[in-house]
């Protein structure tokens, strides 16, 4: 009987981002989600409690910054200053490549950019808890008053998320091949490239605890 309830649990879980990738934000709703899991739209009352406790629950198995631990492990722990700096290239880089490879989060991503609602507030700010837990656990080596990196980190993840996202109706975007894998990989070295400056400015400038 577990074992019945957690597989049906996953089917709507499933059918969230199977409508997201193949029908788009717009068609989500109670009973699109429960048709195509093959379910009584009550089971997702029983096991959710509402359509936002589904939505909750997908994003934490489906979005990277929502899933952070997950992705990462014991390896999310920030140790010492190095380790800080090398971890946050690792983040970023994993974000480019987990929203370029999932069109399920780029539907997210377009749905919260489209609309204000209770459910895309309740989505974006499971991603924001996340964010500031990471950044909380970076302050510890890092001072953020000589150089600001939640700002930097902003610009960055922003970059990824309009890039790939222009990437669905562009082939070419200030010279770059969006559609190629070459085109991405030079988008994945300029992150580094850019926290490797910031990592040089922090050490010159004390912004590093020793």
């Amino acid at each position: 009987m577990i074992r019945d309830k957690e597989a049906t649990k996953q089917r709507l879980i499933d059918a969230v981002g199977k409508i997201l990738a193949e029908r788009g934000f717009q068609n989500i709703g109670v009973n699109a989600i429960a048709k195509e899991a093959g379910v009584d739209k009550v089971l997702i009352y029983r096991y959710f409690d509402s359509l936002e406790g589904l939505l909750q629950t997908f994003l934490a198995q489906k979005d990277y910054f929502s899933n952070l631990q997950n992705f990462f492990g014991a390896s999310l722990a920030f140790s010492d200053k190095a380790e800080t700096i090398e971890l946050s290239k690792r983040i970023f880089t994993g974000q480019l490549r987990q929203v370029l490879h999932n069109k399920e989060l780029q539907e997210v991503l377009l749905w919260e950019l489209n609309q204000k609602n209770a459910l895309t507030e309740l989505l974006a700010e499971a991603r924001e808890t996340q964010g500031r837990a990471v950044l909380q656990k970076m302050e510890e080596f890092v001072n953020f008053d000589a150089v600001d990196f939640p700002a930097i980190g902003n610009l960055i993840i922003g970059g990824i998320y309009y890039l790939v996202l222009r990437s669905r109706s562009v082939d070419t975007y200030s010279g770059i091949n969006l559609t190629s894998d070459e085109g991405w990989q030079r988008i994945e070295k300029a992150i580094v490239y850019l926290l490797n400056l910031v990592a040089k400015d922090l050490y010159r400038d004390g912004g590093i605890e020793q």
